[in-house]
């Protein structure tokens, strides 16, 4: 489970292709009601694509179903968007 206000959690996103070319990977969000926001992501393997971010204090800040896909700019401009995954941001008890 992912909890509300959580750190200490790396999102991975493997993109399957070679990023020689790549100039940056952002991994974009759509929060339930706060919106967009974008985390710049690391690319980790260059070969296979590999990409990850790791979630800062405040970056899980809305409560509920969030939906993030990875934004690719390449050195010339083109930009690319993967495809987009669901995941659910719980309020945790105390």
């Amino acid at each position: 489970m992912i909890f509300l206000n959580q750190e200490k959690l790396r999102i991975n996103i493997s993109l399957g292709q070679d990023l020689t070319d790549v100039s940056s990977v952002v991994y974009v969000a759509t929060r339930p009601r706060l919106g967009k926001i974008s985390f710049v992501a690391t690319i980790s393997d260059v070969t296979t694509g590999a990409t990850y971010y790791d979630i800062l204090e405040g970056d899980l800040n809305d409560e509920g179903v969030w939906c993030i896909y990875p934004e690719v700019t390449y050195t010339d401009g083109r930009k690319i968007q993967g495809t987009s995954e669901k995941f659910k941001v719980n309020y945790q008890c105390q």
